[in-house]
């Protein structure tokens, strides 16, 4: 099993798709974030970004550009500081851009990534949207979270099948049930941190 320091690249995902992991997303980033690492949070929800929103950045040009224009990746970051982290948010798009986006300037974008960060945390899409299996290929691992109450059993296996076949690696399930829990949240990510030594699933039932 991998355990989170080989886990270059880590998107975290929604089952459901009015929802997103924007706050999980970010507490990671700063958690991990130390003086002698370099650290790139990316808001790839490209339907509904909320990154910018929660940091209070611009969002004027960002990831979709760097896909779709050829933008460096240097022109759409913006750093913020307490901790120090790259934060690349989405860029100004409509949804029906999002179908113009390839699967290689995907995986060409994150490897050069890689190779200029030590660890990058996505943002990404519910795991509901078509353009997820685009990005979920090329990372290292995801953080699903699911909502309990709001998930269908049939449909959440499908889902977990979907996954599997893709071969996407599963870090954790998180059982999450909305904002007022940070405190379960925060707690949860640092189990995340260790979860190597934990077992394949992690699931913080204390929030359902």
């Amino acid at each position: 099993m991998k355990n989170l320091k080989t886990l270059h690249i880590l998107m975290v995902v929604n089952t459901r798709s009015f929802s997103d992991g924007t706050s999980v997303a970010v507490d990671l980033a700063k958690i991990i974030s130390k003086p002698s690492k370099k650290i790139a949070l990316i808001d790839a929800n490209l339907r509904s970004p909320a990154v910018h929103k929660l940091l209070g950045i611009p969002n004027k040009r960002g990831f979709y550009n760097v896909l779709q224009n050829g933008h460096m990746v240097s022109d759409v970051t913006t750093i913020i500081s307490n901790p120090t982290i790259s934060v690349i948010p989405s860029g100004n798009l409509l949804p029906d851009m999002i179908s113009t986006i390839s699967s290689r300037k995907i995986k060409d974008t994150l490897e050069s990534l890689r190779t200029k960060f030590d660890q990058v945390i996505i943002n990404g899409p519910s795991i509901m949207f078509e353009e997820t299996l685009l990005f979920t290929k090329h990372v290292d691992g995801i953080v699903m979270l699911v909502q309990p109450g709001f998930n269908n059993p049939e449909k959440m296996k499908k889902l977990m099948d979907l996954v599997k076949n893709e071969g996407i690696t599963v870090i954790t399930i998180m059982m999450r049930d909305q904002p007022q829990y940070q405190a379960q949240q925060s707690a949860f990510l640092d189990q995340l941190l260790l979860f190597d030594k934990q077992s394949h699933y992690l699931a913080d039932e204390n929030e359902s």
